[in-house]
């Protein structure tokens, strides 16, 4: 689009096409006055051959006041050059119609009663069908009577350009440009409480022209093809209330311009109506302090007004944003985005010299005692990146007595939403917010200040990625309570940090302050956790820390452990619930098909705190895992920390924790004073190895929560189910198992309690236990050992696997019980069967002589030695209870043992199946398993 210059000399020519033709009258050098026209009703026309206001000039159209619109033509060749002023009487809308071109010089100004309307349309169309056209003028002896119907455009259609020029019309009025194509180079265009359009079109184009109460509103429902704007260097559409339309093919804001509804009074600030194919925000001026923005904003009693952008393609960038704000006591309006491709919001804007910095993005926010507005994004794909970000935000302390507004919500519908990366700088983090309290340029606006409560964040997708240290935050600073974060999706990915910005990538709601922070929901089919991530709900303040709920149903993938090179930042991958004040934590709940934990991640529920003033720290919350088919734990994962220019290296166990204390960089794990959760899980298959861990533990004073299992099979290979505490009793665990259990390798399943500590109790059901290999169940304790208690049909185990030992001595042991179920009414006889002595079965045929040997031997040894028929096969035990020497220390007392197992096999799962007769209760512990022998009948 070429620019043209401003002539020095303007010219106002009559073409004398009119039934009464425009009479010009030069006052001076660069004043005109203009009399004349025809006049049909309301309705004045004028028509020149040239028409341009030379720099500082003035054309005065002295029209009749009962006029109501001046219609202007131009029907040369050449583009009519406005650089001073334009002027009319009364209250009278002026068009000015030029198919070649309209260009405004930076002194160009508007002086009329009503509205002014310019564009570059061939013709004006009026509703009785007649045309008052700029390329086939003709004398008419009737023109319209009517109120102009619409702008019909050529073929190629000219461009408007605005040069420095601020074009202003009356209050409650309309400024319209309309053209092939619209350029405003550090201009202004302003129509308080009235109306802004500014439309590009196409070829052959009808715009409609539609009288309301403020002017005009352009309809572009029979324009086929669109043409571009640009808002160059500190542009601005301005209104103080009323209303902004914007419609073209590409829209672009640059260079500091903006598009802004405002109020600083009780009226409201209007709404801004943008729509195109391409809509791009970018940039500075060219001083770096003013950034680009598409705005709607209160500042003082007045709501903020609203902003609405329907397009393809929204681009937000280089610390360029759109937003409604309000500042005081006005209501805030809301943000409306639909793209139907796509909406990319990239990076962050910094002034030259620091003082002033500003995201890309789009915001939401109030600082003032009314509610904030809400964000709603639509669209195919959504892209936030190097620090830009989406925020919806109540930042003030209130007034009067009155809290602070409450934060708008944001809503995001999007195929496919990638966030990822923080600003080069590192002072940016790209994401989705909503937040109670934020750091503002104000030093009055202080985040612990906030009273205001969050707003909610929901987001429906098919693919959620959260990369680089990307966050999706609800956060409250102040004593505002924080929002709720809602994930519908596919598939969602949280992964990685940002190495400059140090930070990992999150899906969080937090509370800093005494708010309390909100929930996170998640309904997806899948959820990947890794590279230090997580998903996580903590109190850092007084407030109550909220809950975690997920539904994934297919699969929950936690994975690995990472730091940030060069520091001591890490961070372990997984899901996390935690309270460090003194309200309570809140629950962590996945139901899953499958749920895998490993290389160092984790699930946890925790509480921290030391507590205050004489109130101990707030209760950790339960976490509860619900897994249709399988909880598969595995794995340590290490991390390379440096500190002091020395490179040392922390290991992490992969599992599920309940905790009571957790080291903390402001907080050791030994002062914790809350209660800690309990662990509930619910699964087909538990499988614990490689040095993972289910685990509830208290580390300081306040005591563990229980751990409950139940399963179909649970297996452990070197891994562990951990109940610890320092002080008080020790936390008690439950498994409840239908099939069997298996501890292999160096795995373990305790509750041991500390020296001035009772032991947690271990009850266990299970088809079958198979202790393997340096495994072991204990339930030790510095005081009371702690009791065992198991239930199952078969126990195969090595000597001192199971004890519950005191370190005061074998009168503090706790018990250990084992119980296996009878088989029959008559467990110490056999029955005789009826057909013992029949001829055929008194001599069972197994052995062949042996020569040497003439004699045979019979022994009857008691239960065990003789089979129920002399056709079965001779039995021997397969699990002996025995004595142990007399070194030999009791590790505690074995009570209601009826029965040792008297055999064992493998089924088709790899399972080991174990079978049992009944003894006497025995007062130790101790078990040698064998086979079951093929009959020996030459021994003797």
């Amino acid at each position: 689009m070429p620019i043209a210059s401003s002539p020095a000399l303007g010219q106002i020519v009559p073409d004398n096409t009119l039934r009464v033709n425009s009479v010009v009258t030069p006052i001076g050098n660069i004043n005109f006055e203009i009399n004349g026209g025809t006049v049909a009703g309301s309705n004045l026309f004028h028509s020149f051959q040239e028409f341009s206001v030379p720099t500082a000039g003035l054309a005065f159209f002295n029209n009749p006041l009962n006029i109501q619109n001046i219609l202007t033509r131009v029907t040369g060749g050449s583009i009519s050059n406005i650089d001073g002023l334009l002027q009319a009487r009364g209250n009278a809308n002026l068009f000015l119609l030029n198919p070649n071109g309209v260009f405004f010089g930076r002194n160009a100004t508007l002086n009329i009663g009503g509205s002014f309307v310019s564009s570059t349309a061939s013709s004006i169309i009026f509703a009785d069908g007649s045309e008052f056209s700029a390329t086939s003028p003709q004398t008419t002896s009737l023109l319209s009577i009517n109120v102009p119907l619409g702008l019909q455009f050529p073929a190629i259609p000219a461009n408007i350009i605005s040069n420095g020029a601020n074009l202003q019309v009356s209050p409650e009025k309309t400024i319209a440009l309309v053209g092939g194509g619209i350029i405003l180079d550090g201009s202004q265009l302003t129509a308080s409480q009235g109306r802004i359009e500014v439309g590009s079109v196409g070829a052959n184009s009808l715009v409609s022209l539609n009288p309301v109460t403020n002017g005009w509103t352009l309809g572009y429902n029979r324009v086929n093809n669109f043409g571009d704007i640009q808002l160059l260097s500190q542009s601005a559409l301005n209104q103080n209330g009323g209303e902004i339309f914007v419609r073209s093919q590409d829209l672009n804001v640059t260079n500091g311009s903006k598009i802004s509804v405002e109020t600083g009074g009780a009226g409201n600030a209007g709404v801004i109506n943008i729509q195109a194919d391409n809509v791009t925000v970018s940039g500075a001026s060219s001083n770096g302090q003013v950034f680009s923005t598409i705005a709607a904003t209160s500042r003082g009693s007045g709501n903020s007004g609203s902003v609405n952008i329907n397009t393809n393609r929204l681009t937000a960038r280089d610390g360029a944003d759109v937003s409604v704000t309000t500042f005081n006591s006005g209501k805030g309006g809301n943000l409306t985005v639909n793209a139907s491709e796509f909406v990319e919001l990239i990076g962050a804007g910094i002034s030259p010299g620091g003082q002033n910095f500003s995201r890309s993005g789009l915001f939401a926010a109030t600082e003032g005692t009314e509610n904030g507005g809400d964000i709603t994004i639509n669209t195919p794909k959504l892209q936030v990146t190097d620090g830009a970000r989406v925020s919806v935000s109540t930042r003030g302390r209130g007034q009067d007595n009155k809290p602070g507004g409450r934060g708008g919500n944001l809503l995001v519908n999007a195929k496919n939403i990638e966030l990822s990366g923080a600003s080069p700088d590192g002072r940016f983090i790209s994401g989705l917010f909503a937040l109670s309290g934020e750091q503002r340029p104000n030093p009055n606006i202080v985040p612990s200040r906030a009273t205001g409560q969050g707003g909610d964040i929901k987001i429906e997708t098919e693919q959620l990625n959260i990369r680089s240290g990307a966050q999706v935050s609800a956060a409250t600073e102040g004593i505002g309570q924080g929002g709720n974060i809602t994930v519908l999706a596919d598939s969602i990915n949280v992964t990685g940090a940002s190495t400059v910005a140090q930070q990992f990538s999150t899906l969080s709601a937090t509370s800093r302050g005494a708010g309390n922070s909100g929930n996170i929901t998640i309904d997806s089919k899948e959820l990947r956790v890794s590279d230090g991530a997580d998903v996580s709900v903590t109190a850092f303040g007084t407030g109550r820390s909220g809950e975690v709920n997920i539904l994934a149903r297919e699969s929950v993938e936690l994975i690995g452990v990472s730091a940030i090179p060069n520091t001591t930042i890490f961070s372990r991958s997984g899901l996390f619930a935690a309270t460090e004040g003194t309200q309570d934590g809140g629950s962590l709940t996945v139901n899953t098909g499958r749920l895998l934990v490993q290389d160092g991640a984790r699930i946890s529920a925790s509480t921290r705190g030391r507590g205050e003033s004489g109130i101990s720290g707030g209760q950790g919350g339960n976490l509860i895992i619900n897994a249709s088919d399988a909880v598969e734990l595995s794995g340590i994962g290490k991390v390379q920390l440096t500190r002091n220019n020395q490179v040392e290296t922390r290991t992490f166990a992969s599992g599920l924790f309940a905790l009571s204390g957790e080291d903390r960089p402001t907080i050791a794990a030994n002062e914790a004073t809350g209660t800690g959760g309990n662990l509930e899980i619910t699964t087909g298959l538990l499988n614990i190895q490689d040095g993972a861990e289910l685990s509830v533990s208290a580390s300081g004073s306040g005591p563990a929560g229980r751990l409950q299992v139940q399963a179909q099979s649970v297996k452990l290979k070197d891994g562990f189910i951990r109940g610890a505490t320092v002080v008080g009793t020790g936390a008690n665990t439950t498994l409840q198992i239908r099939d069997s259990l298996q501890l292999r390798g160096n795995s373990q399943i305790s509750t041991v309690a500390g020296s001035n500590s009772n032991g947690g109790n271990i009850t266990i059901e299970a088809g079958a236990i198979a202790i393997l290999e340096n495994s072991s169940i204990k339930a030790d304790a510095g005081r009371q050992g702690g009791n065992v208690r198991i239930t199952t049909q078969g126990l195969f185990a090595f000597p001192f696997a199971i004890t519950a030992s005191s370190e005061l001595g074998t009168q503090f042991n706790g018990l250990i019980e084992i119980n296996l179920p009878d088989v029959g009414s008559n467990q110490e006889l056999t029955d005789v069967p009826t057909n013992f002595f029949s001829p055929e079965n008194q001599v069972a045929s197994a052995c062949t002589a042996e020569v040497g040997k003439n004699r045979n031997q019979f022994f009857i040894t008691g239960r065990g030695g003789l089979p129920p028929s002399p056709t079965e096969p001779l039995k021997s035990e397969s699990v002996r209870v025995s004595a142990p020497s007399s070194n030999e220390q009791l590790p505690a007392t074995l009570v209601n043992y009826p029965r040792p197992a008297t055999g064992w096999g493998v089924n088709n799962k790899g399972e080991i199946l174990l079978t049992a007769n009944t003894v006497n209760t025995v007062n130790t512990v101790g078990f040698r398993s064998s086979t079951q022998p093929t009959a020996n009948c030459h021994a003797y």
